[in-house]
């Protein structure tokens, strides 16, 4: 993983897309690691033992059913599905309550955006209620956000992607997609957009290359100008 003061890409910077998604959890608002530690605490008090949280952080970015699934190698019974859900959901709330921030740049990348009339649109996996609160962190911009209470289906599959970009009216080759994390990537290449990646999921520049990211950058503030 690159050092913390690395700000540069890692490729030769392109010219900008005709139209911007951007990813929210994680990418816009810094969430990660409050993740981590609300699903940790939830695997230990529902499972009564405790989880890795490498395990967890590998699979942040994922609806909660494939999350569970993937770092317990299993399908638990929907019960237990359930509690872990629901005790994830509750941690991760109450904590947003205390207050969330945004990556930084989010706020000045909007703007840019804003400024430089280029279409864009949100995309996440979170539900409703963390959308809510993810917005708010953000001022809650006047902004199209496609979550996944409006779909079936969650990253990696393409189903939110696709509707989001359809709120674009851009062809999909003329999309680039911001994310931080590789279900992002593997996302955004099944709908058929370009996907860029910034390092604020904690995920290495080998994994997000592999998904496809064909630049990285340290944060949003990075990508000024450049989506």
């Amino acid at each position: 993983m690159p050092s913390p003061s690395s700000t540069e890409p890692t490729s030769t910077t392109e010219p900008p897309a005709d139209a911007v998604l951007l990813d929210l959890d994680g990418t816009l608002v810094d969430t990660v690691y409050l993740h981590v530690r609300t699903w940790s605490a939830a695997f230990a008090e529902v499972l009564d033992r405790p989880v890795p949280e490498w395990r967890i952080h590998a699979c942040i970015g994922l609806p909660g059913d494939r999350l569970i699934r993937r770092v317990l190698g299993e399908v638990p019974e929907e019960e237990v599905r359930d509690r872990l859900s629901r005790g994830h959901r509750e941690r991760f709330l109450a904590a947003a309550e205390e207050g969330l921030r945004p990556t930084r740049g989010a706020l000045e990348l909007l703007h840019d955006l804003d400024d430089r009339g280029v279409p864009h649109v949100v995309a996440t996996a979170a539900g409703s209620e963390e959308r809510e609160a993810l917005m708010a962190a953000l001022g809650d911009p006047d902004i199209a956000v496609t979550d996944a209470d409006d779909l079936p289906g969650g990253k990696p599959d393409s189903t939110v992607m696709h509707a989001a970009a359809a709120q674009l009216d851009v062809d999909a080759s003329h999309i680039r997609m911001l994310g931080d994390a590789p279900w992002d990537g593997h996302s955004a290449r099944a709908a058929g957009l370009s996907f860029v990646a910034v390092r604020t999921g904690g995920f290495g520049d080998d994994a997000l290359r592999g998904a496809g990211a064909s630049m990285v950058f340290d944060d949003p503030a990075d990508c000024l100008g450049v989506l």
